[in-house]
């Protein structure tokens, strides 16, 4: 019976040690995910709202236009989105071009959304800047790294050594 006993309370031990491990419950893991989605849902929603009114706003603006007025705001409009698209498409092509002139310059590809100005030119500019910056940081960071101290000459060494080759002969006896 004691021996019963013992593995009882080893068995309970093991349990409460796999119970602390576990912390959430099935019903709170269900409550977290479900109070995240909610707190999503709403920022979307919000969203959508501010979306719409916008776009009241901008509907009752054109209504009170004249027909002329209206289609130069679409024009605008219109205008301002080919703007938008063309800046974005002539940013990627810019980063491309970075990307290839600072590998070929063996600089980490990285450094692309440093170098990356307004146009090709300056964009090339920061990129040799960068390069020879980078280029004197590696240099000295090297030379730190690989300096010594400079070897001293052959008298330091047989100074240092304090070794006579006459005293070593006289206390061996080998000169008279």
């Amino acid at each position: 019976m004691a021996e019963e006993n013992t593995e009882v309370v080893e068995t309970e031990e093991v349990d409460e040690e796999e119970q602390e491990d576990a912390t959430f419950t099935q019903s709170e893991v269900d409550s977290h995910i479900s109070k995240a989605v909610d707190s999503a849902l709403k920022k979307r929603d919000k969203e959508v709202e501010e979306r719409i009114k916008q776009e009241r706003k901008e509907a009752e603006s054109l209504a009170k236009l004249t027909e002329k007025e209206r289609e130069a705001a679409k024009l605008d409009k219109q205008e301002k989105q080919l703007e938008k698209r063309e800046q974005e498409i002539l940013n990627k092509e810019l980063r491309a071009d970075a990307i290839d002139n600072l590998i070929e310059k063996d600089l980490p590809k990285e450094f692309a959304d440093f170098v990356v100005s307004g146009d090709g030119e300056t964009t090339l500019d920061n990129i040799n800047a960068v390069k020879s910056a980078f280029d004197k940081a590696v240099n000295d960071r090297v030379k730190k790294s690989v300096r010594q101290e400079t070897p001293g000459t052959s008298r330091q060494i047989k100074n240092s050594n304090s070794f006579n080759v006459d005293e070593f002969a006289r206390e061996n006896r080998i000169i008279k």
